[in-house]
């Protein structure tokens, strides 16, 4: 069972923030993610910091537990057995107190000032979470990605912001850790992540932000330091927890089943499922051998409980190289030839 630390820094009576980082065998990036939240123009004592420390076998423990003279806010907790990183953020969700909350991984950080230009916002606008841009970094190379609206510092709607399907809309943009959230969200029960997706957990809680939240922004300040080349990251794994995002797009389409405009989202979500499976099954891609063939399984299994005309009216979208690469993997979809299946005609 998890445990608190014995030591829990800092008590807080009303955090302003408070800041989410699991973190397992996390040593030499941690540092740096708890360094850029001593620079984020919030007053120490009313920045509560929740680091879980997932069955880490490093001194992750200790890194975390160095920073409570800058970090007064700082909480420690202990999970003996890793749990995976969705549970990770559960239990400090659980634990946290602040009137906002945010998300940090470990091997990130955030640009200074960040965290209050998104709490203003907010304030300012009384939205229901705010999102900010990134900056993806592999290696030495930084690549700017702004969050895909181009509207910032108005209230939006977050369901409008799902839309057009065939264009990167903020579903596209999952990341939790792009996302300053006002707390009625989690006392609402809409930030508690799947504790059984051990990848792709992001996607199937932005679509369920995005359809349930009443009201966003985006901030037009500050960034997320997304690194993208970190060994073991879950973005890197070539393993069979790469064949959950299988189970969030399942989610995400029970969702829409249960939603009394699904008919007219999911279009959306079927085109964002095979974008997904022609990266994860193509050339470059993560998976080989067995797991590519379980994928192109499972997501034979998954389409087939669709709308087939939707299936295959979307597929069709989708250009003949990508095509190419689901009919090699043996993508298929029940009632359809492959002639129907690749050749649907224009999208509706």
């Amino acid at each position: 069972m998890p445990r608190q630390l014995p030591r829990a820094v800092g008590r807080l009576r009303r955090p302003a923030v408070s800041v989410v980082v699991p973190a397992r065998d996390a040593a030499p990036y941690l540092g740096a993610a708890l360094s850029s939240l001593t620079r984020q123009g919030i007053a120490s004592r009313r920045l509560e910091v929740i680091v879980v420390d997932d069955g880490s076998l490093d001194e992750t423990a200790q890194i975390a537990e160095s920073f409570a003279p800058r970090l007064p806010g700082l909480r420690i907790l202990r999970h003996d057995e890793p749990v995976g990183l969705a549970a990770s953020r559960n239990h400090a969700l659980a634990e946290a107190r602040g009137e906002h909350l945010a998300f940090l991984d470990a091997d990130d950080w955030l640009w200074p000032g960040t965290l209050a230009a998104a709490r203003a916002t907010r304030q300012r606008l009384d939205v229901d979470f705010v999102v900010f841009d990134q900056v993806q970094v592999t290696g030495f190379a930084r690549t700017p990605r702004r969050a895909p609206e181009h509207r910032r510092e108005v209230a939006l709607d977050p369901r409008a912001a799902i839309l057009p399907t065939g264009r990167t809309t903020m579903v596209n943009y999952p990341n939790a850790c792009v996302r300053l959230a006002h707390r009625r969200l989690l006392d609402d029960g809409l930030l508690d992540f799947d504790p059984a997706l051990r990848t792709a957990e992001d996607r199937s809680w932005a679509w369920r932000l995005h359809l349930r939240a009443t009201s966003f922004a985006v901030s037009s300040e500050g960034r997320y330091g997304y690194r993208r080349d970190v060994p073991g990251s879950l973005t890197n794994v070539s393993d069979e927890r790469q064949l959950d995002v299988l189970a969030a797009y399942a989610s995400i389409a029970a969702m829409l089943d249960d939603d009394a405009e699904g008919a007219r989202l999911l279009p959306k979500a079927v085109r964002d499922l095979f974008v997904v499976l022609v990266h994860h099954l193509g050339p470059d891609g993560p998976l080989t051998g067995e797991l590519r063939t379980r994928l192109a399984t499972g997501a034979n299994g998954l389409l087939s409980t669709l709308d087939a005309d939707v299936v295959a009216r979307q597929l069709a979208t989708l250009g003949d190289e990508r095509a190419q690469v689901l009919r090699s993997a043996g993508v298929r979809s029940a009632g359809l030839r492959d002639e129907e299946l690749y050749s649907a005609g224009p999208a509706a």
